[in-house]
């Protein structure tokens, strides 16, 4: 541990990831399996329509979350994620306000939006079934990784990580600003972007996980949002992560820490910019651009968007 104080901060932190990767085996890992699978094998006896094809053991980062591919036997070709998560510490509504708000989220028809296909809660846990993308996801692109690995062998030390392309940022991002402000607009938040949580399809992202919120799961930058006093709201919340995710898109990697005020080079001014204005030392401490200024920047305003009708959530 000595040895490690003087380390370079990647290098401590893929020693977390390792230390803590094996202690949630030995410890927890058995027993939330069995769990999941016991929850599991319950649904698909009320609901036989379903099969189960293989659990995608470790692909995402949350102890309390266990994942299966699984296919529709009516549609055999067609695969299907299902996961199940502990109801988190965060969770504020009621089980029978909490069931009509996953209802919402099963009609969803925006285009930068992923809608659950079904969702099942009960007073501790969740079932949800989602497509399952054989692409993965954006963060699984940037790294140039198979998506059904684990998670840590996925981003641990990816060797082929990079950014993307202008064009590609600038799309990107654009379309996920887009979901982020209609989920705004309509009352809502989500609280849990980055990387893993965007499926790129055809060259339109949509948001996934947009139901953490309600299940009330602690998002992976809630130490940041606990420390920085102009994280005061559930916008500035979705702003900070989208600094986070600009700033992955842009270099190939998440930032090392926040505030940053010495970005990398890089030929790409206007990232820069946007970048600056939300995660420099001066940002943090005297507040971030909203989800509509973000969109009127010279990085996303002339984007052309596929849909360009208004998009709402009924």
């Amino acid at each position: 541990m000595v040895a490690l104080r003087h380390s370079h901060p990647n290098d401590l932190h893929k020693f977390c990831m390792k230390f803590f990767s094996e202690i949630h085996s030995i410890s927890s890992g058995c027993l939330l399996e069995e769990i999941a699978l016991q929850q599991v094998s319950m649904f698909f006896r009320s609901d036989p329509k379903w099969e189960v094809l293989e659990p995608l053991k470790d692909m995402g980062w949350r102890i309390r979350k266990k994942y299966f591919l699984i296919k529709n036997k009516e549609q055999s070709k067609e695969r299907f994620l299902l996961s199940w998560v502990d109801l988190g510490p965060d969770k504020f509504l009621s089980d029978k306000d909490l069931q009509s708000a996953m209802k919402l989220l099963t009609n969803l028809s925006t285009p930068y939006l992923c809608p659950l296909l079904f969702s099942s809660t009960s007073e501790s846990s969740a079932l949800l079934i989602r497509p399952f993308s054989e692409k993965g996801s954006l963060r699984d692109q940037i790294c140039k990784v198979k998506p059904r690995d684990s998670h840590l062998k996925k981003y641990c030390n990816p060797k082929k990580s990079q950014g993307l392309e202008l064009e590609q940022i600038k799309l990107y991002g654009r379309q996920i600003l887009e979901g982020l402000r209609l989920l705004h607009d309509s009352g809502l938040f989500f609280g849990h972007l980055h990387a893993s949580n965007i499926i790129v399809d055809d060259d339109v992202c949509r948001v996934v996980d947009i139901e953490n919120g309600m299940l009330g799961v602690p998002s992976v930058l809630r130490p940041a949002f606990t420390q920085l006093r102009k994280i005061n709201t559930t916008e500035s919340m979705d702003v900070f992560c989208f600094g986070h995710l600009l700033y992955e898109m842009t270099y190939g990697r998440p930032p090392d820490s926040v505030p940053v005020d010495q970005f990398p080079s890089v030929p790409y001014a206007s990232a820069v910019s946007v970048l600056q204005s939300i995660l420099s030392t001066e940002a943090c401490k005297t507040g971030m651009p909203t989800l509509s200024v973000l969109i009127q920047t010279p990085l996303f305003s002339d984007v052309q968007l596929k849909h360009s009708e208004k998009l709402q959530i009924k």
